[in-house]
This record gives structure tokens, C-alpha cells and sequence, in this order.
């Protein structure tokens, strides 16, 4: 995946600098004011996505120094562990000291997940929205956000969805993993408003686990214009669609996530329905961290909302072309 290292990268697409509410198209929430908006952080990104990346890197190396500081003063376990003063410094922050900070493990957050809270944030009754991973990795855990993270995490969708034209009040259709109900059947959760700041879309997902047969016939049934699934699943669903000779009439993109790009997915898509597929690389314990490029091959990082880094064993950064390890630092969830 053609990550850009060191967060620096993000995509130079949108209307101009500058962009009002009104023109993003924004939907004011109702009671919503000032900077606890949607539509101000998506403002806000309309700008910064034109940034060079020395302007971005300063953002970051502000975020990282008011991040930090709020670990080592309310998190119990920074609180013995966050001593250099050029963390706290965003005028010279020290990547040096930032890079020698060992990497967060699930097992460190499933040991000690209560010495991860923020102090002011467990001392409120409702502090934050909270979930538990799905455990792919055989080791959920549980994340807590704050509104302003959810406000970015939902500005980075918006984003990926601006940038591809998605119409707001289409129907776009999801096949990933949902719940069973009680009785262990497979469930189909209706909902409306999948573009975030735009209410009128109507939204519907059912299980990915369902066989390939099945699935089909649902989403022919449901016509969407959108389908979210994993790449593997709309490969699967792809190749049935051809084999059986069923038609997609209304399929216009396929939104792909969770897995790597299958090779050849594109073209597939293309050929059987007509369909686009776009990617997005994500976690559910960070939001969004990459949009493929709507306009070539590489994908943007949200630089923005979350710092990624590209590293070698060592933790040293590779070179433009290396592969190595993703890193992430999510630079508002404080």
C-alpha cells in the first residue's frame, strides 16, 4: 500500500481555500454551535487539505506536544513514563525522544485498560463514546472517544465521500460483519444518513458471513447505488454476479475496507456492473487513516487527524518504496 510516511500526505482535492459551511453543503446540526460542529471541521479540512506538508507536520508537532502533555498530567500510565521536556514543546518538538516512546500493545491496554483513562474523562458520568473491538486478532479491547474525535473521525468520512461525489441522498448498501439476533440469525439493520452532516440517505447492512449466493440475491433485491464490503467478499460477489449471469444495474461503486486491495479488483467491477471501487484503510480504534487517491493510485494519510508512520524493525522510518510497519498516533482523541 502506497502509504505516505510520516503522515505527511494529504489529498489536494476539494473546492478552493477557504470553504464555508454553505458551500461543503454541510447540514448544521440542530443545537450545534461554534466549534462543536461537523460542519466547522469540515470546513476546516477543506482547508487543510491544500497545506504543504511543512505546514502539516507543524499541526502534527502542535497536536503531538497537547497530546502528550495530557497523557503525562491524566493518564496514570504516562503519567511515569512521558519525562523530556521536548515532548511538551511544539515550537521544537524532539521526534527523537517521540520515537523512543515504546509502541502501545493490545495486551498493555487488556492488562491495565482502566490506567489508559484520562482522569477528567472517567470522573464524568457519560464521558465518551465507547466500544469494543471485534477481536479479529483473538485480543478485543475496549476504546473510548471523545466528542471531538468523533467529530474527525466523521469529517475524514465526509471526505472520502466528497472527494468520490457520493450523492447524500442515495442508497448505499453494507456487507460486513453484523450480529446475529437472539435466536442466532443473521440480521439486516436499517438506518438512514451514511454521509456524515446529510440525513436523507438511506443505509442497510447485513452480515458478510451469509454465503455468496445469498448475499447476491440480497443486493439485488435492496439496488443500491453503494456497496461498503471487504475486498474479498466483492470479489466473491463479482465473480458469482458474472458466473450467474445476474445483473447490478444500479451498482455505481464499491467502497472497500477492512482488508489489502485484491489484484484486479478494479477491473472486475468494471467489467461485470460498470462499477468503480474506491479504498479506504481504516480501524475502528483510530477512524479513517488513508483515502485512495480518486484521481491515481496512491492513497492520502488523514494528517490531520492522526500521525502514521511507516517504520522498519527497529522503529527507524523507511525510505520512500520501503515496506515496514504502520504505526499510528491518533492526535485528538484528548
Amino acid at each position: 500500500m502506497d502509504l505516505a510516511s510520516r503522515g505527511q500526505a494529504v489529498a489536494w482535492f476539494g473546492k478552493r481555500q477557504g470553504a464555508t459551511l454553505r458551500e461543503t453543503g454541510m447540514r448544521e446540526r440542530p443545537g450545534a454551535r461554534g466549534r462543536d460542529s461537523l460542519g466547522v471541521v469540515v470546513a476546516h479540512f477543506e482547508r487543510t487539505q491544500w497545506w504543504p506538508g511543512s505546514r502539516l507536520r507543524a499541526a502534527q508537532e502542535r497536536a503531538l506536544a497537547r497530546l502528550l502533555r495530557h497523557a503525562a498530567e491524566t493518564v496514570p500510565f504516562y503519567a511515569g513514563r512521558l519525562h523530556n521536556p521536548g515532548l511538551f514543546d511544539a515550537e521544537r518538538f524532539d521526534w527523537d525522544a517521540f520515537r523512543a516512546i515504546p509502541p502501545l500493545r493490545r495486551a498493555d491496554l487488556q492488562a491495565g485498560s482502566e490506567a489508559f483513562l484520562s482522569r477528567p474523562l472517567a470522573a464524568l458520568a457519560d464521558p465518551a463514546f465507547s466500544f469494543t473491538t471485534s477481536g479479529s486478532t483473538g485480543m478485543p479491547v475496549t476504546v473510548h472517544w471523545t466528542p471531538e474525535a468523533n467529530r474527525l473521525v466523521a469529517a475524514a468520512i465526509w471526505r472520502y465521500h466528497h472527494w468520490y461525489g457520493s450523492d447524500p441522498a442515495a442508497k448505499s448498501c453494507s456487507l460486513r460483519a453484523v450480529p446475529t439476533d437472539v435466536q442466532g440469525r443473521g440480521r439486516v439493520i436499517r438506518s438512514r444518513g451514511w454521509y456524515p452532516g446529510h440525513p436523507e440517505g438511506e443505509s442497510v447492512a447485513a452480515d458478510a458471513a451469509q454465503p455468496v449466493r445469498a448475499q447476491l440475491r440480497w443486493l439485488v433485491a435492496e439496488a443500491p447505488r453503494y456497496l461498503l464490503t471487504y475486498p474479498s467478499n466483492a470479489r466473491a460477489l463479482l465473480t458469482e454476479a458474472r458466473e450467474s449471469g445476474v445483473g447490478l444495474p444500479t451498482l455505481e461503486r464499491i467502497d472497500s475496507f477492512g482488508e489489502t486491495m485484491v489484484e484486479g479488483l478494479a477491473d472486475l467491477a468494471r467489467s461485470v456492473c460498470g462499477a468503480r471501487v474506491a479504498d479506504r484503510y481504516s480501524a475502528r480504534e483510530t477512524g479513517m487513516l488513508a483515502i485512495q487517491c480518486p484521481q491515481g493510485t496512491g492513497y492520502h494519510v488523514q494528517a490531520e487527524s492522526v500521525l502514521l508512520e511507516i517504520v522498519d524493525e527497529s522503529g527507524t522510518p523507511v525510505e520512500k518504496g520501503e515496506s515496514g510497519r504502520v504505526l499510528v498516533t491518533v492526535l485528538h482523541n484528548a
